[in-house]
């Protein structure tokens, strides 16, 4: 009996040619199914995509998405300057979505920590684990002045020139006194005072001699005269 042998040969196979392969001989008598030959297509990982958006300045957000291909898909995971990331040490609220191919990272309220090298590592089992790096770098955090701060700044800047002002005026007052102290206004008598006058007032007219008489006056005006 001859044996005949066919043959099916596939060229530059992609994924869509990987499944199950039956070779069916049919035979005056009937037809005969062979048991299925499997193909499997193995690719090794590639990282095609990775990018950082947002995260320009401390607090921003920033998403980091990665994407590779392979055959199977590969699994993706990421490192932050060499190391695992998010960790146990991670302080910034971190969100990871994975799926077969494809990463993103959420970063929520970013700080200086989260600067550095992050790494996209993809992986399949075949070959050797695909890495791709992109460098974060972000701007210090501007402070933004509340209300309630612009207001307490507003009231201690006018008390601190209120208070220069009071100063100057002191200064400038305290110069002219000294240049003319009679005009020094003196503080207002006492009742003690006023009773201390009055009293002085009456001793120097007990003191005061007696007027001449009018003869005397008139002589000695007669001597100036002459």
């Amino acid at each position: 009996t001859a044996v005949v042998e066919y043959k099916l040969s596939v060229s530059s196979v992609v994924e869509d040619d990987m499944g199950a392969y039956h070779c069916k001989v049919e035979y005056p008598q009937g037809a005969q199914m062979s048991q299925p030959a499997y193909l499997q297509i193995q690719e090794p990982a590639q990282i095609t995509l990775i990018v950082a958006t947002g995260g320009e300045k401390a607090g921003d957000s920033m998403e980091l998405l990665c994407q590779a291909t392979g055959i199977p898909k590969p699994t993706i995971t990421w490192r932050r300057s060499g190391k695992e990331f998010p960790d146990e040490e991670t302080t910034s609220v971190v969100t990871v979505y994975n799926e077969p191919g494809s990463s993103l990272v959420l970063i929520n309220s970013t700080t200086e920590e989260d600067q550095g090298v992050y790494s996209c590592v993809a992986f399949n089992g075949v070959g050797e684990p695909a890495i791709l790096d992109t460098e974060i770098a972000l701007e210090a955090a501007v402070k933004v002045v509340t209300v309630a701060s612009a207001s307490s700044l507003l009231v201690f800047i006018i008390a601190v020139c209120t208070a220069v002002m009071l100063f100057a005026l002191y200064r400038r007052r305290k110069r002219k006194n000294a240049l003319h102290p009679e005009d020094e206004k003196l503080p207002p008598p006492t009742p003690q005072d006023e009773q201390d006058l009055e009293n002085h007032v009456y001793d120097n007219e007990a003191k005061r001699p007696p007027p001449p008489p009018p003869f005397a006056i008139a002589k000695a005006s007669a001597k100036v005269h002459r």
